[in-house]
């Protein structure tokens, strides 16, 4: 029998380019598919191209045509505030600016970017130029320039300076910072200011004395808002004077006398404005506390707590709330603290017939945690340093408290002896006006001499400034001012200082924990 052999395999047909067959095919539907593919892609790629080309043209055409800038730099120190463009809106006289810069100096490309932002936003009444004194010594001499980096602001007659030194703030390293807006915009307003407004403050019963340099930067910042600042004793002078903007009460050591008393109430009668800023003591004074009970509003002499708004760990540095007021409505809106450290609280009753009484600040309301908000402790005779500041139901003063009250009352025209202040300030019916503050530290300037004296912190000077403004009319002076670039600092309250640590500290962890439970848990069941 012939032996079994397996056929051996029939060998492949060549292959032709082009005529079928196992081999690829450059010609076959994939590379066809691939090919409509790569033409798709190339013409929408050349597509976005030519759009985003004519989109930056027609960008680059818009902006030669209306110029735009951005600022980008921290704390936006090269775009005006909205308080330095309300002075601006409000200018009635224009104003030249001139800065004396040395050329190449980068500080003076810093001014002359702001100097540009008050032309475009001064309504025509704003020119400024900048000069190289070298070059134009005449000029120099003419505004007694002795330094570069001068700026000098002029309206008519009359003229102010602001040296380098003014718009330059130093970080906590000693690094220097551009900080030209607030010395600038109080330049303009104290050249262009149609009428000068005198602030006094009480002196004769303990209170601070200016003349010492005991409150400098509550008085330097009313200087800066173009007031003339003095101050006046009711034992040794004939009342208050009638054309004065306003007279500021800061924190007496002892009871005013019924002389002075007589004085503030008429001063009062006739349309006067008066800030009180009142610290506790620990016993009452019965001659002003009678002078502030006409106006229904009694000081409590307590010592204000807070748990859910105080500063860190210290329940007497009180971050109060703002009531509906335009004392405070810019302090909110910046969403900017206050700070009341050892503040008391204010009865507040009924207003009397013709009398407007509005709260300013208030404590927390209600209860927090099971016990009270805030309170006022009222012994304070017996506080010590190991003394508890638990509320006391039956003794201490349970909240919400008012810190600070407005008071306004419309006068009669016919009234005799019509306050020019009030003309003067602006105010068109003729009112008297009053703040009080159950604080006067919140005004105190820093013992060493440094910027971090509890008047700058955050809000408080804005508040003491725009009590000003308010009492005296001046719609310029209710605002948030231009602050130092390097003021950085966060703002805490207990409350908000709790949360984060609830959220960072347990509510992250314990989600990622739970995200991965949930993770592992499904896999499992897989």
């Amino acid at each position: 029998m012939p032996a079994l052999t397996a056929a051996a395999p029939a060998a492949p047909e060549p292959h032709e380019p082009g005529k079928g067959g196992p081999g690829p095919r450059r010609g076959g539907p994939l590379g066809s598919a691939l090919a409509s593919r790569g033409v798709r892609w190339g013409t929408a790629t050349g597509v976005y191209v030519a759009v985003v080309v004519a989109v930056l043209v027609a960008v680059n055409l818009v902006g030669a045509r209306i110029p735009t800038s951005f600022d980008l730099t921290a704390h936006h120190k090269l775009t005006l505030t909205a308080a330095s463009k309300q002075i601006l809106r409000d200018l009635q006289r224009p104003v030249q600016i001139t800065a004396f810069e040395q050329p190449g100096d980068p500080t003076g490309g810093q001014v002359r970017v702001l100097l540009g932002q008050y032309a475009a936003a001064g309504h025509g009444l704003i020119t400024y130029a900048v000069v190289d004194p070298a070059a134009d010594r005449a000029l120099a001499i003419k505004d007694n320039i002795t330094n570069y980096g001068t700026v000098v602001v002029a309206s008519g007659s009359t003229s102010e300076t602001v040296q380098a030194s003014d718009m330059t703030t130093y970080t906590n390293s000693g690094s220097a910072v551009f900080d030209g807006e607030g010395p600038i915009t109080n330049a303009i307003i104290r050249a262009a200011s149609p009428v000068q407004l005198t602030v006094d403050f009480l002196a004769g019963d303990g209170e601070p004395d200016i003349t010492q340099n005991t409150i400098p930067d509550a008085v330097q910042a009313l200087k800066d808002q173009g007031y003339t600042v003095d101050s006046l004793n009711l034992l040794t002078s004939n009342g208050v004077p009638t054309d004065l903007a306003a007279l500021v009460v800061v924190s007496p050591q002892k009871d005013l006398s019924t002389a002075a008393i007589t004085a503030l109430q008429h001063y009062a009668d006739q349309g006067g404005h008066l800030l009180f800023l009142l610290n506790p003591v620990l016993q009452p004074f019965a001659n002003l506390d009678g002078l502030l009970k006409k106006w229904s509003i009694t000081p409590q002499n307590d010592l204000v707590l807070d748990g859910p708004r105080h500063y860190q760990t210290d329940l007497t540095s009180v971050a109060p709330e703002y009531g509906n007021s335009p004392i405070v409505a810019p302090i909110q809106q910046a969403n900017m603290a206050t700070l009341l450290i050892g503040a008391q609280g204010l009865t507040v009753g009924t207003a009397p017939a013709g009398y407007t009484l509005s709260p300013v600040l208030t404590t927390s309301p209600g209860t927090s945690a099971g016990s009270q908000a805030s309170y006022g402790i009222t012994d304070l005779g017996s506080l010590s340093s190991t003394s508890s500041l638990q509320y006391r139901a039956g003794k201490d003063i349970p909240g919400p408290l008012t810190l600070a009250v407005s008071i306004v009352k419309d006068l009669a025209t016919s009234t005799a002896g019509t306050a020019t202040s009030t003309a003067a300030a602006g105010i068109g019916q003729k009112q008297f006006r009053a703040v009080v503050i159950g604080n006067a530290t919140f005004i105190a300037s820093s013992s060493t001499g440094q910027a971090n004296g509890p008047i700058n912190v955050q809000g408080n000077k804005d508040l003491f400034l725009n009590a000003l403004g308010w009492l005296t009319g001046r719609s310029q002076g209710i605002a948030v001012r231009p602050h130092a670039a390097l003021n950085t600092q966060v703002f805490l309250t207990s409350a908000t200082t709790h949360a984060l640590i609830d959220t960072f500290i347990f509510g992250i962890p314990l989600l990622c924990f739970a995200l991965g439970f949930g993770t592992w848990w499904s896999r499992r069941r897989l």
